[in-house]
């Protein structure tokens, strides 16, 4: 049996779903861990405080994989680290490991390492956004971050709406928060009037809301977003 495993972990993704995290596998997994891979080592200490953990905190090593500012040298560094551990874990800051997340660079330097992987199940706001939303589940895309240029989000947008129209495919998208007022708008320009607009605004908080309704009904509506996380969807009924 293969002693070296990887696990893939979920964190909270809103302030009042932490204890939802309590469960025992996780808290074995991390028990387990001695070296955390995560985009921000701030928010994983964090989450590591509300687990409780037995063991002192200053054992588990949080390694910071943020691949925009780090280089070939930060990376092979890193392999090497977990290249001489038994057991590491993979953390994204919010939801699941690997889904809109960096994470999946190093589940596959993992396996090559012969690590065992061990996806643990948790929460995603794209997937609980889509839940939400009553559009089809069976076909969809998750287009990460848009373009923020006019010119390119608008081709953007109309490239997906032929992806609604040719494959009933519900298209899914994030922004960040500064940015929520800004994309509502530009879909409700570009998009016609018929097709349903779903916005998920802070999923699994206490002000947690899931709006749906056909992009002419938006319009009438005077709603304005606020800057929580949000996921965006478009597409048809289920």
């Amino acid at each position: 049996m293969n002693t070296k495993r990887c696990y893939l972990i979920p964190s909270p993704i809103g302030r009042d779903d932490a204890e939802d995290h309590m469960n025992p596998s996780i808290i074995r997994a991390l028990q387990a861990s001695t070296i955390i891979i995560t985009e921000h080592a701030k928010t994983a200490r964090q989450f590591l405080k509300t687990c409780r953990l037995p063991q002192l905190l200053e054992t588990i090593e949080v390694i910071e994989y943020r691949p925009k500012h780090m280089g070939h040298e930060d990376t092979l560094w890193i392999t090497e680290k977990i290249r001489h551990v038994d057991t590491f874990a993979i953390m994204s800051d919010a939801g699941l490991p690997c889904i809109a997340d960096p994470g999946g660079y190093w589940v596959m330097r993992a396996r090559e390492l012969g690590f065992d992987i061990l996806p643990l199940s948790g929460p995603s706001s794209i997937y609980l956004a889509l839940m939400g939303s009553g559009l089809n589940g069976q076909q969809f895309a998750f287009n990460g971050y848009l373009p923020v240029k006019e010119d390119e989000l608008k081709r953007q947008l109309l490239h997906q709406m032929r992806q609604v129209e040719q494959y009933r495919q519900t298209q899914i998208c994030i922004e960040t928060p500064y940015r929520n007022r800004s994309l509502l708008q530009s879909m409700l320009k570009y998009l016609p009037g018929t097709i349903y607009l779903c916005v998920a605004i802070n999923l699994l908080q206490r002000n947690q809301q899931i709006v749906c309704m056909r992009v002419s009904e938006w319009k009438q509506s005077g709603i304005s977003l606020s800057e929580g996380p949000c996921v965006f969807l478009f597409g048809i009924e289920a």
